[in-house]
């Protein structure tokens, strides 16, 4: 996708063109070499106005009823999910304090739908001092592009290993679902010190709720690439339908197992 410099003045009109996606604002701003700064604004759609070019989203017509069954399911299923998956929880939450202590769960802010902040919550599987430490780390990646992850992460404790190899460590997210921050099926999200690394075309991940599993969780889970992944992400987005959805959540169990987290 090219940065252009204004929708309005090329004539185009803020039309739906993805059904999962729902009224944005008619462009998203980028800085001139086309990268997206988060840094000091909370919002994608209330970046300050020394970022001269813009991003049209074009879109079709939402498609309101699939929307609000896509967010029942969502609610059932995080119902549902903590639940069943009680004993789960409260044995990681166990395992965790009585091996490192507390907190039991990490909370770290996250970009959501349109580039909204939200908190998200996971087991911690990390050393107290994990974000501090982070800066040393970062040049150490084994993705290329912008995200951050490493295969060997010195600041993941004994019981985070395990937490993360079964995914275990994600089950608290089932209460962001809950509270709407995230959907169930969705892209993946991420810190606002990947967000800030973003392309122009990468954008078009912020413009669906983040979700628990996705696309590149059950076809590239271990994929290293992260444009890739935002490829998948991003065919997610334009593909969109319950059906898709299901598809996904089907395939995500068959997907842990043949490809462990880390």
């Amino acid at each position: 996708m090219v940065a252009l410099r204004s929708a309005e003045a090329l004539g185009v009109d803020a039309l739906p063109s993805s059904p999962a996606l729902e009224v944005l604002p008619a462009t998203v701003a980028v800085d001139s070499t086309g990268r997206l700064d988060l840094a000091s604004v909370a919002r994608v759609d209330q970046l300050p106005d020394r970022f001269i070019e813009v991003i049209p989203w074009e879109f079709r017509r939402t498609r309101k009823l699939q929307l609000a069954l896509k967010r029942a399911i969502d609610v059932v299923g995080a119902v549902v999910g903590l639940v069943l998956l009680s004993p789960v929880l409260a044995i990681a939450a166990v395992a965790v304090y009585l091996t490192d202590g507390s907190p039991i769960l990490f909370r770290q802010p996250r970009v959501g739908f349109r580039g909204r902040p939200f908190t998200i919550v996971k087991f911690r599987s990390m050393c107290h001092d994990a974000e501090e430490r982070y800066a040393e780390l970062a040049a150490l990646s084994d993705t290329r592009g912008a995200a951050f992850k490493m295969t060997n992460d010195p600041r993941i404790t004994r019981i985070g290993r395990i937490l993360r190899k079964t995914s275990i460590d994600e089950l608290p997210q089932l209460w962001n679902v809950l509270r709407g921050d995230m959907s169930l099926v969705g892209p993946r999200p991420a810190p606002p010190r990947e967000v800030i690394l973003y392309e122009a075309w990468h954008l078009q991940r912020l413009t669906v709720k983040p979700g628990i599993t996705g696309a590149w969780q059950i076809s590239a889970r271990l994929d290293d690439d992260f444009d890739r992944r935002a490829v998948l992400d991003i065919e997610y987005v334009e593909r969109w339908s319950l059906l898709l959805d299901l598809r996904i959540l089907v395939g995500t169990i068959p997907a842990l197992i043949r490809q462990p987290g880390r």
